[in-house]
Order: structure tokens, then sequence, then C-alpha cells
């Protein structure tokens, strides 16, 4: 496991190498080793060559002696220094001996000396491959009895010896610190020239970026961009009893640690879930053993290519066996959650509470990087079970507009937000206006399809001028409709890439990749074959959760299609990303060939239309019967003009040798989840399979 730190100027590579680990394997370093550490301590400088450092180390294999140091830690350190095969008691003399007085005098640079010291057997125990963890939580008078300490000589410092561990042994709290990222304060903060607090010229512009390989810095605009963050974080404030989290800020220096930092947090997380399920769950525990594999044999983001795909067919039919037997220590069951249904039956899965915590931590990496000021009014628009009203939440009653009791839904629990609103999906169109009307809020947060609506709604112009930003989920956006959505409301549009089943898996930055949350999932772009793809081709989007251990989902094949990506990202998140959402190829598997073209040039031409042309349109869908014969459903405000019918007859004409039909309906209906769907299929089949196929 690494942990380097980024560094904006050259250092030497142990520097950036070194951190403090809570978590040791059982086996003690060499003799040989634990000499040069010591060693290297005895070189270390000291003022006027006093040396006035000395050193009591304990083994664990010498139980009494060990017993006694370890008795002396303080309660916090006790739950994870067990583990440390060797602990060193430091301690200083606080007085020299002077020469010209005889006697005993003050030694003011004492632990100055020490520091040095200790940093001294830091740094060659990193070379070394061993590491070391300094320990201020201890009682020096209890070691100073316990161990006969002459009173000269003061106990200042315990430190844990020993090889890296697996941070999963710790309890969770510690677990979370010890995979979360090394911060630092920057240097503008640290370094002042010519007057107290004024940052030195020396760092105004950055100076020389290091470009060695073998510290592996960062670009420039990665640390304007952490800065960016962190003056966004600002303006979210914790409520009183969740003041002391540091989950919020931990995501944020997460976002632009080294990519081989995220590796290593995908490849524990991996491990984890991976023999968790076989042991714990019987659909994994029988998959492993039929394909001849064993839990170990899955150790990297690689090695899920020897497992074949879980389809959604998968788990609506198994989805018992995929259920875990038991959850791990301190785990508990949450809730369940079900897929939208745009292709047929819903998928239902279990969710641990500490999957869904973390979906509902992320909501807040999503709202800052957006730039959304927590303190303003936001809106959501979904469906009746996802806009809860009253103490126990219950599914939003029609004709209701509900005011959340504590401001915004959800990320109000954590902070102090502003008014936060919902209403349901389903409202007729009008009344919708009416409350955005009224309500002039500055954040919209729906199905993009529901934002165009709007416009359909209200000639083409913004219902509410108050609005700073809409957030779009639950659907695709594509470049057509957002450049439609830009011009008629005057605003951003972001939008993120999540699913019921997992949670949020991505998030979508200013440069338009999708930047996967590894913390919650881990995300492969597949061809037909199951081959990895290469940056720039279009391939399956499979997901593993790395944190739901109620019913593990490992390799879910979520009917989307999406675009490969590599290189560094132009906003300076290291966090993985893809580009382009490209659609659902599920949507379309199994249907006549010349279905994609078909809807695709009628959702073009729709969203190409000018606004005075569609101004009486309120919803819109394309319907395909069981004869392959397509109806283009319209809800409308009076009769439809001949001239939109003629340019969809015209877009539809290249693409289709059938006539297409054009209704005027009173309602068109949304899917099982709440979501409006431009088109829909009676071909559509529960059943299907993945095409993918396991190499």
């Amino acid at each position: 496991m690494s942990k380097r730190v980024e560094t904006r100027y050259a250092v030497l590579p142990a520097l950036a190498d070194r951190w403090s680990p809570r978590s040791f394997d059982p086996r003690a370093p060499e003799p040989e080793k634990l000499q040069s550490i010591f060693e290297a301590a005895r070189l270390a400088p000291s003022a006027h060559n006093t040396q006035p450092v000395r050193f009591l180390m304990v083994r664990r294999d010498n139980h009494e002696t060990y017993a006694r140091l370890f008795a002396c830690l303080s309660d916090g350190n006790r739950l994870w220094a067990h583990s440390a095969p060797v602990l060193v008691l430091a301690c200083v003399m606080r007085k020299r001996f002077s020469q010209e007085r005889a006697s005993f005098v003050p030694y003011p640079h004492a632990m100055h000396d020490l520091g040095l010291a200790v940093m001294s057997m830091i740094l060659q125990a990193q070379a070394l491959g061993v590491h070391c963890h300094p320990l201020a939580g201890f009682d020096p008078e209890l070691a100073q009895s316990a161990f006969a300490i002459p009173a000269l000589f003061e106990p200042a410092v315990v430190v844990a010896i020993g090889y890296l561990g697996d941070p999963e042994t710790l309890p969770d709290a510690l677990r979370e610190r010890e995979l979360g990222p090394r911060t630092r304060r920057p240097l503008e903060e640290l370094v002042f020239e010519s007057a107290w607090g004024q940052a030195s010229s020396l760092f105004s512009g950055h100076g020389h970026i290091n470009d060695n390989e073998t510290t592996r810095t960062a670009p420039v605009d990665r640390y304007a961009a952490l800065a960016r963050e962190r003056d966004k974080q600002n303006q979210w404030h914790l409520r009183p009893e969740f003041a002391a989290l540091t989950v919020f800020d931990r995501l944020l220096e997460a976002e632009f640690q080294h990519a081989s930092w995220h590796r290593d947090q995908e490849v524990n997380a991996l491990r984890r879930i991976v023999r968790f399920a076989v042991e714990q769950v019987p659909y994994y525990a029988d998959l492993f053993r039929r394909h001849g594999l064993r839990a170990t044999d899955v150790n990297q983001p690689e090695d899920l290519r020897r497992l074949p795909v879980l389809s959604k067919h998968d788990v609506l039919e198994r989805r018992n066996a995929l259920c875990a037997r038991a959850l791990p220590q301190g785990d508990r069951m949450a809730r369940a959650t079900q897929s939208s249904g745009t292709t047929g039956r819903q998928v239902q899965v279990r969710h641990s509470f500490r999957s869904a915590s973390l979906s509902l931590v992320l909501a807040q990496r999503h709202a800052r990087s957006y730039g959304l000021d927590p303190m303003l009014t936001r809106v959501e628009i979904k469906a009746p079970f996802d806009v809860r009203s009253g103490k126990a939440g219950a599914p939003n009653p029609g004709g209701n507009l509900v005011r959340y009791p504590h401001g915004w839904r959800q990320l109000s629990r954590y902070f102090r937000t502003g008014a936060g609103y919902g209403f349901n999906v389903s409202e007729k169109m009008e009344r919708q206006i009416a409350w955005l009307q009224e309500l002039q809020p500055h954040y919209a947060q729906s199905y993009p399809g529901v934002f165009e609506e709007w416009l359909f709604a209200n000639e083409g112009r913004n219902p509410a001028p108050s609005l700073k930003s809409l957030i779009g989920v639950g659907s695709q956006l594509t470049p057509s409709l957002e450049a439609k959505l830009n011009e008629g409301f005057g605003v951003p549009v972001h939008i993120s890439y999540g699913l019921n089943e997992i949670g949020k898996v991505a998030m979508r930055c200013a440069a338009g990749h999708y930047h996967v949350h590894t913390e919650l999932c881990l995300v492969e772009i597949v061809d037909e074959n199951g081959k990895t793809c290469a940056p720039g081709e279009v391939g399956h989007v499979l997901v593993t959760g790395l944190k739901n251990f109620a019913m593990p989902l490992i390799r879910y094949d979520t009917g989307d299609l999406a675009e490969a990506a590599g290189g560094e990202c132009p906003c300076g998140r290291t966090l993985p990303f893809f580009a382009e959402i490209a659609g659902r190829y599920r949507r379309y598997a199994g249907l006549p060939e010349g279905t994609r073209e078909r809807v695709r040039a009628i959702r073009h031409a729709i969203e190409k239309a000018p606004a005075d042309a569609i101004g009486f349109l309120r919803r819109y869908q394309l319907h395909q019967d069981r004869e392959n014969r397509f109806t283009l459903r319209l809800k409308t405000v009076g009769p439809t003009p001949e001239g939109f019918r003629q340019k969809m007859l015209e877009a539809w004409a290249p693409v289709a040798n059938t006539p297409l039909a054009i209704v005027e309906m009173d309602e068109i209906a949304t899917s099982q989840g709440g979501k409006l769907l431009d088109f829909v299929s009676d071909l559509h089949k529960d059943t299907a399979t993945s095409p993918i196929l396991v190499r």
C-alpha cells in the first residue's frame, strides 16, 4: 500500500513516501534493520553534540516488558498499537552538564534534537521497507515509573515500528483514516517572507514544478483546482452535532491524490468484497466453485475478467442467493432500492448501512463540485417515492408541494442549508410551472427531460429566472438537449451517473468527464467480447460495488454504453474517469434492426426544433408495438401544427420504410421508477441476459 503525497517541488522519494500507519504485520523487523534504524538516530544532528536522546526498546516476544509499555499508551492508541512488533520509548535529557558552571543547566534545544533523531529513524526505516508511527498519546509519568527511568530523563514519545499490515484488521473509524489521503497545509500557509503572515514570493506562482519521474509530482493546475475546491468547501457548514466529522474534507482531498493511491484503494476494497462474497454469499460461493476459482484469484481489477458478467436477469432470478448470510461486524442492514424499470421488471437490491451512508456523503461531493451555495433554495422534481413528506417519510401524495423541514433533502442532515422543496414529476406541467414561478428557486434537480418540458410549457422561456443551475439525474443528457437547456435557461446543467442498485457512481466535471467514486465502486468499460475498451472506444459499463456487503454486485451489467477515456483530466482530479454516456444498449437489445436510429432521428428533430415551433408540446414518446409499428405520442396544449407533423415525417423518412403514426394523448405515463421515457417498446423482454462474453 502506498500513500505517496503529491509534492509541488522535488523531494527525496523517502519523504514523499513516508507516512505513519496504524496496521502492522505480525513479523518483526530483522535485527540488522533495527540496528541500522538506531544507527541513523545516533548520527542525527545535535546542538553542541549533546546527544540528549535515549531509547528504550521492547519487543512483543518479550511479553512482560511489552505489556508494561503498552499499558502506558492512551486508549485510542491501544486500539491499534498492539499490532506493532516493536515499541520504542524515546526519552530526552532536558538538562545538560555545563563545564563552565560544573553543574546541570537547562538545555532548551533538547526537543529539537529529539525530533531530528526520531526523523532520522523514520527515514532510515522507510529506506529499509519498515514503517514507524510516533505516538504522543501515552502517560509519561507511568512510563517513567514502570521502567525506573532516572529523573534527569523525560519520556517524550513512543515509536511503533514494523512492516506494513492489512488495514482491514483495524476498527471502522481507524480503517477510514488509514485508507484516507495524506494531507498537508500549502506552503503559502507555512512560509512567510519579510513579515509574519505574508506568504513568501517563492510560492506565488508555484515556482519550479518537480517533473522528476522518481517522485511523480502533479502538474500546477491540480493544486490550483484543489485550492478552488477547498474554497467551495468553506461555504458548507456542518451542524453542531456533526462538527467533528472529517469525512467530507477527506473526500475532497482524495479527489486530487496520485492515481496510484486510488489504485491501492480499489485493490484493497476489491479484495475485501470478493473474499466476503465467497464466504458469505451463496451465489458467489457457487460461482467461484463452478469456475474453479478461489477468492484469492481476484486480487486486482484486471482479475475481474475471470468472472462472468452479472446480468439484470441474474439479479431478478437469483436475488435471494445474492444476499449475504451475515454482515461484517459493525455493519447492519439499511434499506432496499430498486431500478427504474425502464426495460421491464424492477431490480430490487438490499443495501448495508455503510453503502447507503457513503452514497449520502457523496451527494455533498457532487453539490460542492458544482459550486452550489448551500444556503440558497433548491427544488427536487422526482417520483412520488423519492419526494418524502412528514416525519414518517411517506411518499408524497399527488397535488402536494413538500417543504422539507430542515432544508435540502439528505444534505441538511449534516449541513446547514437553505430551503428545500419537492414535488412529483407526475404533476400536471401547468402546476409545476406555477410552483416554480412562485418559489423562484436557485437550483432545480430532476430528470433532464423534465427541464425540456418546462421549456415546452413556457414557450421556450425560463419559467424561473432565479435559477442559477440545473442538476440532471436519472437519465442521459444528450449534447443536443444540453445545448437546448443551456440556451433556454441560460444556466449550466450539471449531470451525474448513478444506479439505484449501486448508488452514486460518477460525477461529471467541468471538462465533461465522469469521475468514478472509487470509495464506493469500480467501473469497467468492455466490448462485446469482454475486452477492456481503449480510450475513445464505446463499450458496456460494468460496475462492481465495493461497500455493499448486504448484497454484493460484482461486474453488474448496467445496460449502459459509455466512451472509455485515458490520460489526465484538465479539471485536475485524479479519480479514474470515462467520457460521454452513449446511451443504453439494453434499451435496444433484441429489438429489430434500425430501432436505435429511428429513436435518435425523432429525438434529434424535436431537440433541434426552435422554441416557437414546439410551444404547444408538453411531452412526447415514441412507441414501438409488437408488430414493429411506431407511434409518436404527443401531449399537447391545443392541436398539433401541421408544420410540426411534417418535420417529424421528414426526419422519419430516411431511417424507416414504414409509416409513422402521430397521435395526441391526454397523458403519457412515466416508468415504474417515475422516469419520463422518450421511447418504449412492447418488444422488450425482462429475461434478456447480457451479451458480453467472459474472457
